[in-house]
């Protein structure tokens, strides 16, 4: 609703002071960035990185994460809650497609592979949720595998 009335000149004002409340409100009492996702009016679907809402929600992110340094979180651990690691590189992959998402599904792709390595996240299952198939040696999925394979392999298996 509040999304709604930003758009509208006559009760952009009110309506931005009012978000800006609640998110104080919700800073006040620690509400985690995972329970705010669908109080934003977010879902976990192929539009995410489209919808109006994720700018104020990741403002939020930012803000918790300043006031809770011991609580801190990203945007890839969030949206893991609401989609499995499948389904969030997959989502990602098919934004990757779309020119108004490509920048940033592309960063959360690598901050998600980032955070995989970081979790010491079996390359077998790596390999399953980023749906590497066929021989194709230089597909986007496959160098990104082999990368995330290597640097698995020299941290971890050293």
């Amino acid at each position: 609703m509040v999304a709604a009335a930003k758009k509208v000149p006559a009760t952009k004002s009110v309506a931005t002071r009012l978000e800006a409340a609640q998110i104080e409100n919700w800073l006040s009492t620690n509400k985690s960035p995972a329970d705010t996702f669908k109080l934003f009016g977010l879902r976990a679907d192929d539009s995410l990185l489209a919808n109006p809402n994720l700018n104020s929600w990741v403002k939020y992110l930012d803000d918790f994460n300043t006031k809770n340094p011991k609580d801190k979180t990203t945007m890839v651990e969030t949206f893991t809650t609401h989609y499995t690691d499948e389904g969030l590189y997959q989502m990602l992959k098919a934004a990757r497609e779309v020119e108004t998402t490509k920048k940033m599904a592309t960063d959360l792709q690598h901050a998600q592979l980032a955070n995989w390595l970081a979790t010491k996240q079996n390359p077998r299952d790596v390999h399953r949720w980023m749906g590497v198939k066929g021989s194709a040696t230089d597909s986007v999925e496959r160098v990104a595998y082999r990368k995330y394979f290597n640097d698995y392999n020299a941290k971890y298996l050293q």
